[in-house]
C-alpha cells in the first residue's frame, strides 16, 4: 500500500513538474518508433528537460549588456565589405546541423553495418561503446549489446545498427559531418563525428558521444539528464546534445518552436565555456565576449515587445523572435560568419519521400518562404545568462505568453549574400612562417590536433596538408632544423590535444614540440616515397581514392596534394619509370579502388600507369606537362562534384613555400588550390573560380609573386 502511495504521489508530482516548466499533456504522439521525427512538437523528447525551461527571470550576467551591444556587430568582424552591417543573422539547414536516427536493434530487419574508428579517433576510450559490444557502465548496467556476431577482436571495430539512407549534416570540407543515431531497444544513443559512409555501405568514423537514455519509448529521453549532457565524448564543440536543441520543421511551419533553440555565432570567447558545455575552441578575447553554451533571450514586457513591433520583422522572424522570448537560445559553435539558428536537417523528410521542408514545397516554405536570412532579430535587446554547474533544476517558471506582433508592410528581400564580391585576404609577408601564423589564427582551432611539417620547400609540407583535412587537424609550418619563436608561440596559443610531425626535423625541435602537447607523434621514413607510404598507411588505413606523383617534381605534387586535401585522400610518390615493393604492396591489398596518376608520360612512364591499372581498375591520368593546366583540370574535376567552393586559395608555383601555406588554408578551410602567374590566373583554372562570384580568396605571396587583385585578372 506505501508503495502504491509512493507512486501516485510521485506521478502527481511529476505532473506539477512538467506544468511548472511550461509543458503540457503530451499530444497525439507516436513514441519509440523507428523513423521517429523527435523534433515534431508532438514526439519531442526533452520535454521536462533544460531545453523546455523559460528563461524569463533568471540570472543575468553582470556583462550581458556589454555582450548584446557586442553580438550586434559580431558578424562585421568576419564579413567583407560589402556585407558589414547588412548581414547578421541566418539559419543552418545542413551544415552545423546533426541529422537524429531512430533504430531498434532488436527487429529483425535492423540494418546492422560495419563500423570502424579511424585511429586518429577523438575519445579512443569509447570505441568499444561505439562498436556496440557489453561494456562496463559507470551509472550501472551495460552499454549495448549485440545480435549478430562480429569475428574480429579489434578494439576499433564491430557493427551497430545504422539506417541505409543515413547521412550526417556538414557536408562541406572541414565541416564536422556528424549524426546521431538512437536505439530504442536499448536506450542508447550514439553521437557520430567525422561520419563518412563507404562505397560498401560501412562506415569510418572520427569519433563522437556516447550516452543512455532511461526510457527511450517515453515522452522525455532525458528525465535522467536533465542538461542533455553526453556521458562520454562528443560529437560537437561544446559537449552538449545540441541536435536535441535545433528548430524542427513541423514547429517553424505551425509557428511554435517550444523549446530552447541551438546556435551558431561568428566566434565565441578563448579558452572559457558555460554550463552546460564544457569546452570551447572560441578565439575571441574578450571578457563580455558570448561563450560556449551560454544561455540568451528577449526580454518579455511590454516596452520591448513595443520595440519588436516596430521592427517589420517576417512571419519567420515572429517565429524565432517568440521562441527567443519564451526558450532563449544557446551558443552550441562557431561559424566566422553570422549568428545562425540551426534547423532540423531535412533527410528526416527527404529520406521518407517528403519535400525538402526548406524548399518550394516544403512545409516550412510554404508557411513562411525563405528562411535563409533573418536580419531583423534585435540582438541588442538580449539577456545573456549566468548558469553554473551547481544551477537548480527546474528553475523558472512557466514562460508568458508573447504577444502577437504588430503587423508591418512586407520589406523588400535582403540579397542573397552568394552574389556578393567575396572577400580577399593576403598573406603576403616575405616570412613564410609569419604566413603560416597569421593563416593558422584565421582558420586554426584552439584545442584541435596539429600536424606540422617542414616549410622549407621540401614535400613534407604537401604531405602533411591531406592529413591535416582527413583527421580535421590544424596544419602548420616549421623550420627543419629549429623551432621558430613565431611558431612555438602559436602552438602554445592553439594548445593542440596532438601533434603530428610529417617528415624529418631536428631532434630538439621534437623535444620542444613534446613538450607542448600530451600526445607527440613524428611520421616519416628514410625518403620521401617512402614517408609519403608511411603517412597514407598511418592516417588513410582504409581510404579507396590515392593521387600518385612523380617524387622528384614539385608542381605535380603539389597538385596532387591541392586535389588529394579536398578529397581527404592520400598522396603517393614514386619515380619516373619504377616502383618500390613497398608501393607495390599498397596496391596489393585490393582497398584502393580509384587512383589519379598526375603528370604526362614523361613524368610518370606506361610502365608506372600500367602497373597502378593493373591493380585498380578505376586510374586515370591527368595528362599535361604544364603545371597549370593540370592545375585547371583537377579543378574541373572537383568542380563536377556535388560541393561548390566557398573560396580558393592561390599561389605562385615558383613558390613551394607559399603554396605550403595556401595548403594550410585549404586543409581547413576546403578552398581549391589554384596555381596563377605573376599576373593572372590561368584560362582553365578561371573557367572554375568565374563561376563563384561570390567566393572568398586567400592570397599567398608578395606583389611580386602576385600582383594585386589577381583573382579578378585572366591569363589571355
Amino acid at each position: 500500500m506505501k508503495k502504491a502511495l509512493s507512486l501516485s504521489l510521485a506521478a502527481l508530482l511529476a505532473a506539477s513538474l512538467l506544468t511548472f516548466l511550461g509543458t503540457g499533456p503530451a499530444q497525439a504522439a507516436n513514441f519509440g518508433t523507428v523513423g521517429q521525427d523527435v523534433m515534431s512538437p508532438a514526439n519531442y523528447v526533452a520535454k521536462g528537460s533544460y531545453a523546455t525551461t523559460t528563461p524569463q527571470g533568471a540570472p543575468v550576467s553582470s556583462l550581458s549588456d556589454q555582450t548584446a551591444a557586442m553580438v550586434d556587430t559580431l558578424p562585421d568582424r568576419y564579413l567583407n565589405d560589402y556585407w558589414k552591417g547588412r548581414l547578421k543573422t541566418s539559419t543552418n539547414r545542413e551544415n552545423f546541423t546533426i541529422p537524429i536516427y531512430t533504430v531498434d536493434s532488436s527487429k529483425a530487419d535492423a540494418n546492422w553495418v560495419k563500423v570502424k574508428m579511424q585511429s586518429y579517433a577523438l575519445y579512443p576510450e569509447i570505441h568499444p561503446v561505439m562498436e556496440g559490444r557489453a561494456t562496463a557502465s559507470a551509472t550501472g548496467g551495460t552499454y549495448g549489446f549485440q545480435i549478430t556476431p562480429f569475428a574480429t577482436t579489434a578494439k576499433n571495430y564491430g557493427k551497430v545498427v545504422i539506417p541505409a539512407h543515413a547521412l550526417p549534416g556538414g557536408p562541406i570540407p572541414g565541416g564536422d559531418q556528424s549524426m546521431t543515431v538512437v536505439d530504442l531497444a536499448t536506450g542508447i544513443v550514439r553521437g557520430y563525428y567525422v561520419a563518412e559512409k563507404q562505397s560498401d555501405g560501412s562506415w569510418m568514423m572520427g569519433g563522437g558521444y556516447l550516452t543512455t537514455l532511461n526510457s527511450p519509448k517515453s515522452t522525455n529521453w532525458f528525465d535522467q539528464n536533465e542538461w542533455l549532457k553526453a556521458e562520454r565524448g562528443t560529437s560537437s564543440v561544446g559537449g552538449v546534445m545540441n541536435e536535441f536543441l535545433m528548430a524542427g520543421a513541423e514547429e517553424i511551419a505551425a509557428g511554435s518552436i517550444n523549446h530552447i533553440t541551438s546556435w551558431t555565432f561568428p566566434s565565441t570567447r578563448s579558452g572559457t565555456a558555460m554550463w552546460p558545455a564544457y569546452q570551447t575552441d572560441g578565439k575571441l578575447s574578450e571578457a563580455h565576449a558570448p561563450k560556449m553554451g551560454q544561455r540568451f533571450w528577449i526580454p518579455n514586457d511590454a516596452a520591448t515587445n513595443a520595440k519588436i513591433a516596430a521592427l517589420g520583422l517576417s512571419s519567420f522572424e515572429k517565429v524565432v523572435v517568440k521562441n527567443l522570448q519564451e526558450y532563449g537560445g544557446i551558443v552550441t559553435d562557431q561559424n566566422f560568419w553570422t549568428m545562425a539558428l540551426n534547423l532540423q536537417h531535412p533527410v528526416t523528410y527527404t529520406a521518407a519521400g517528403k519535400p525538402n521542408p526548406y524548399l518550394p514545397g516544403g512545409i516550412v516554405h510554404n508557411a513562411h518562404g525563405s528562411v535563409d536570412l533573418i536580419n531583423k532579430i534585435p540582438w541588442t535587446l538580449t539577456k545573456w545568462g549566468e548558469i553554473t554547474s551547481s544551477t537548480k533544476l527546474p528553475q523558472f517558471g512557466a514562460p508568458a505568453a508573447t504577444p502577437t506582433p504588430t503587423a508591418t508592410p512586407t520589406t523588400p528581400a535582403t540579397p542573397s549574400p552568394t552574389a556578393a564580391p567575396g572577400a580577399v585576404d593576403r598573406l603576403g609577408s616575405t616570412d613564410t612562417y609569419a604566413n603560416a601564423v597569421t593563416a593558422s589564427g584565421k582558420v586554426n582551432t584552439v584545442g584541435n590536433k596539429l600536424v606540422i611539417a617542414s616549410g622549407e620547400g621540401g614535400v613534407d609540407a604537401l604531405l602533411a596538408a591531406p592529413v591535416a583535412a582527413k583527421i580535421n587537424g590544424n596544419l602548420l609550418l616549421t623550420k627543419p632544423d629549429a623551432l621558430p619563436s613565431s611558431i612555438s608561440a602559436e602552438v602554445t596559443r592553439l594548445k593542440p590535444s596532438a601533434i603530428f610531425v610529417i617528415g624529418t626535423i631536428s631532434e630538439a625541435q621534437k623535444t620542444a614540440l613534446g613538450k607542448l602537447t600530451p600526445r607527440f607523434e613524428v611520421v616519416t621514413a628514410t625518403d620521401k616515397s617512402e614517408t609519403a607510404l608511411v603517412v597514407a598507411k598511418r592516417f588513410f588505413p582504409n581510404d579507396p581514392n590515392v593521387y600518385i606523383a612523380n617524387s622528384g617534381k614539385a608542381t605535380d605534387i603539389a597538385n596532387a596534394s591541392g586535389r588529394a586535401t579536398l578529397a581527404k585522400a592520400p598522396v603517393l610518390l614514386t619515380g619516373p619509370t619504377q616502383t618500390s615493393a613497398n608501393f607495390k604492396a599498397y596496391f596489393a591489398t585490393g582497398k584502393v579502388t580509384s587512383a589519379s596518376v598526375i603528370g604526362p608520360v614523361a613524368s610518370l612512364s606506361a610502365t608506372v600507369f600500367n602497373e597502378v591499372k593493373a591493380k585498380v581498375s578505376k586510374t586515370t591520368r591527368v595528362n599535361s606537362s604544364d603545371a597549370f593546366a593540370i592545375n585547371g583540370a583537377l579543378l574541373g574535376d572537383f568542380d563536377a562534384g556535388s560541393i561548390r567552393p566557398k573560396g580558393f586559395a592561390l599561389a605562385n608555383p615558383g613558390s613551394s613555400a607559399d603554396i605550403a601555406v595556401a595548403l594550410l588554408v585549404s586543409a581547413r578551410t576546403g578552398y581549391p588550390l589554384v596555381l596563377a602567374t605573376q599576373t593572372c590566373v590561368p584560362q582553365t583554372a578561371w573557367a572554375v573560380t568565374s563561376k563563384y562570384p561570390g567566393a572568398n580568396y586567400s592570397v599567398v605571396g608578395t606583389t611580386s609573386d602576385l600582383v594585386s587583385d589577381i583573382q579578378k585578372k585572366r591569363c589571355a
